[in-house]
């Protein structure tokens, strides 16, 4: 539940334009927030309780599913306890310092939900696509392939960390961001890492692995009818 990011996302504004959100826009802001916060917070709780209560769920593929979803948890919590009372407030409540370790945060967060979402595409396509291979992905290596998405995601972070100056405040009010319209080299250097190696390559990954499942699929569906014949 993306929900800080989404917003910042459409629009160019930042709190230093002459661009000024009027009271009826930020009550629908703090009114989106509230209700998508809330309902990943309940919806994301729900899935971690159920996969400590019940031992039959401790799978691997559902490991990385509950994976998924304490870091939806994350910011969701990171949406209402900061997010929402600033919007509400017309302001961000806690300094600029924050404000840039809260969007350090957020982007990290987001970028490890995204690979962890390319991991669980990998974990399909091998099982799906490759048997005869035997990889078995049981929960320890499940849990190692979460541990190499961290160091993925920490070793793109850190230029972004170092230029976390390039951290503005947005527009709603919701949180510190990169700003990409600056055109400096940080926000260049900045848009490259993000775009390229915390997007592009798990979201290509995705596209490979679905892809290949979906034509595994049909060639398995178009061959039934003759072994069946």
């Amino acid at each position: 539940m993306n929900t800080s990011l989404l917003l910042h996302n459409t629009s160019s504004f930042d709190n230093d334009s002459s661009y000024k959100l009027t009271n009826n826009e930020l009550l629908v802001i703090s009114v989106y927030i509230s209700f998508v916060g809330g309902l990943g917070l309940f919806g994301n709780t729900l899935v971690v309780a159920a996969f400590y209560k019940y031992r039959s769920l401790r799978t691997s593929t559902n490991t990385f599913i509950v994976h998924l979803a304490v870091c939806n948890l994350i910011l969701a919590l990171l949406d209402v306890i900061f997010s929402l009372p600033s919007s509400i407030r017309h302001k961000w409540i806690l300094g600029l310092i924050a404000c840039r370790v809260y969007g350090l945060v957020y982007h990290f967060f987001c970028s490890v939900s995204l690979n962890t979402l390319a991991i669980i595409s990998l974990d399909r396509y091998w099982v799906i696509t490759k048997p005869s291979i035997g990889i078995k992905i049981t929960i320890q290596r499940a849990v190692l392939c979460i541990l190499v998405s961290y160091l993925y995601t920490v070793l793109f972070m850190v230029p972004v960390f170092l230029q976390w100056e390039s951290f503005r405040e947005e527009a709603f009010y919701t949180g510190c961001y990169i700003n990409f319209t600056d055109k400096t080299f940080q926000s260049l250097l900045n848009a490259i890492i993000l775009g390229a190696f915390l997007f592009a390559v798990p979201f290509f990954v995705m596209i490979f692995c679905y892809g290949s499942i979906l034509t595994s699929v049909r060639q398995k569906g178009r061959y039934a009818p003759m072994y069946s014949a």
